[in-house]
């Protein structure tokens, strides 16, 4: 008998819920939130209480929690932008002008609609780390590739650790080359960091104006996918030796697997 898969949220649901709670990114006790105005302030809890929800719901798929997101950050943007913005989002949906809504909080809470579009295409074996104090903290654990958090120190379970898994925030790139050098510098960076492990880059690339056309997300832009699997098949050896894989999310929060097969050949 087949193994079920787990279902969504599972390991997650900690996380999502957390990230409206005290200081979390989205908390009333964060100190950017509190900042505030008390408009904005209810603004933030109105969409924080939609984007749990929304995650939370195995049958509503990521997208939808992104377009929270990104409307969120659209609500929260500078006077000084709000002149210039409409023009440029039409022009260009992949642009995210200054907001309040800063981009660290921004990508914390982007992190969480990756770990969804990617159990949404059966990778399920992406798990939320379970410390938050290590020096070097990946986003996930992997399914099979690692021990009992029970009994671990932050520092032990990382050392334990042979596999981990790190997203990169890849974005504003309005040309295909832009992009793909950016899309290169993710991996590279990530397999550096991450020293003595064989490491899975997850790219978010959602907000990039090079892959919107006619105001429209692509879902698979297969020149820049083909370029960019070039281009790891001729990084260094020593990088695409501990390199496991990667995942490219798009503005649509389709998850485009590049062919690790290709790069682990020749490698000396």
């Amino acid at each position: 008998m087949a193994t079920a898969l787990p279902a969504w949220p599972g390991p997650w649901t900690d996380e999502i819920t957390g990230i409206v709670q005290g200081n979390a990114a989205l908390g009333p006790a964060n100190s950017l939130i509190k900042k505030l105005t008390p408009e904005q302030r209810e603004t933030v809890t109105k969409r924080g209480k939609e984007l749990v929800t929304s995650l939370l719901d195995p049958d509503v798929r990521a997208v939808k929690a992104r377009g929270i997101l990104v409307r969120l950050h659209l609500e929260l943007v500078t006077p000084a932008a709000q002149n210039a913005t409409v023009q440029k989002l039409m022009e260009n949906p992949g642009y995210r002008p200054p907001s309040f809504l800063n981009v660290a909080t921004y990508n914390t809470v982007l992190e969480l609609v990756v770990a969804k579009a990617l159990w949404d295409t059966g990778h399920t074996e992406f798990l939320p780390w379970p410390f938050d104090s290590t020096a070097l903290k990946p986003d996930f654990m992997l399914s099979g590739h690692h021990p009992d958090p029970a009994g671990h120190t932050d520092q032990t379970f990382y050392d334990a650790c042979q596999v981990v898994a790190d997203t990169v925030k890849v974005g504003s790139w309005k040309t295909a080359p832009e992009l793909v050098t950016g899309l290169v510098s993710g991996v590279t960076d990530k397999v550096g960091t991450y020293q003595g492990k064989s490491v899975g880059v997850v790219l978010e690339a959602v907000d990039n104006p090079c892959l919107f056309k006619d105001g429209e997300p692509i879902a698979n832009d297969e020149d820049i996918i083909d370029t960019f699997q070039e281009r790891i098949e001729a990084l260094d050896s020593a990088v695409r030796r501990r390199l496991r894989f990667v995942h490219v999310i798009t503005p649509g929060c389709a998850v485009v697997t590049m062919d690790a097969d290709a790069w682990s050949q020749n490698l000396g």
